[in-house]
């Protein structure tokens, strides 16, 4: 059954070897409170020289996936969680007069164990590259936000702001998928059941792909 093409970042999976262990963070991670870019559950994110982080760019190292954050709401007089960082700087108390600290930063919940598996969406399909969808696993691939380019109306929907999932998809299209060592992902395999389900037809496009980190701040040499 042909699949219809809905985003949803990446959703963790399971690990490597293993059964899904939910590793939120093996460090503290923070959003800047002046960072007025949302930042959706499921986005790639990369950690900026700050010490914050930020939604990642679809190319090179990336820091881990985004899965919400906490912060203290001057609206709601306390801590609130969300699923998304909705850029709501104005709401977000960074210090308590008449004390100069600041002690209010943006709690981010991210996923960085290098060994997670993520189920991910493709932008596209075997028409993108003239070839079988099975010989790409075991190669390196990047990330889009939505479609690289809309073809009709509909197909690139915007991030979700009711339930603030990501539109992040895997790239077929812009960046191929190559053995290139800088791009962000790995594909594993395809997701293949159940049966009939949305992704699991690999024969059209917008297949669904099971990922793991391959340029990511644990796997590389190089200090942030």
């Amino acid at each position: 059954m042909p699949n219809t093409f809905a985003p949803f970042g990446f959703a963790e999976s399971h690990r490597l070897g293993a059964a899904p262990d939910y590793q939120l963070g093996g460090a503290r991670r923070y959003v800047a409170a002046t960072n007025a870019n949302p930042i959706y559950f499921g986005d790639p994110i990369i950690q900026l020289a700050t010490g914050y982080i930020a939604q990642a760019a679809p190319a090179g190292q990336v820091s881990g996936i985004f899965a919400g954050c906490e912060y203290m709401s001057k609206s709601a007089k306390r801590v609130v969680w969300s699923p998304w960082w909705p850029g709501n700087t104005t709401d977000v108390v960074v210090a308590v007069a008449p004390s100069p600290l600041i002690g209010f930063d943006v709690l981010a919940k991210v996923i960085d164990d290098p060994l997670t598996v993520f189920r991910v969406q493709m932008n596209g399909g075997i028409a993108s590259l003239a070839a079988p969808m099975n010989n790409l696993i075991g190669m390196n691939a990047t990330f889009t936000f939505g479609l690289a380019a809309t073809a009709a109306p509909g197909t690139n929907p915007a991030p979700n702001q009711m339930s603030g999932f990501s539109n992040c998809a895997l790239d077929l299209t812009q960046t191929a998928p190559a053995v290139t060592a800088t791009l962000p992902f790995r594909i594993l395999d395809f997701v293949r059941d159940p049966p009939g389900a949305n992704g699991t037809d690999i024969t059209t496009p917008y297949c669904w792909a099971y990922v793991t980190f391959n340029n990511q701040d644990y796997k590389t040499l190089t200090g942030i």
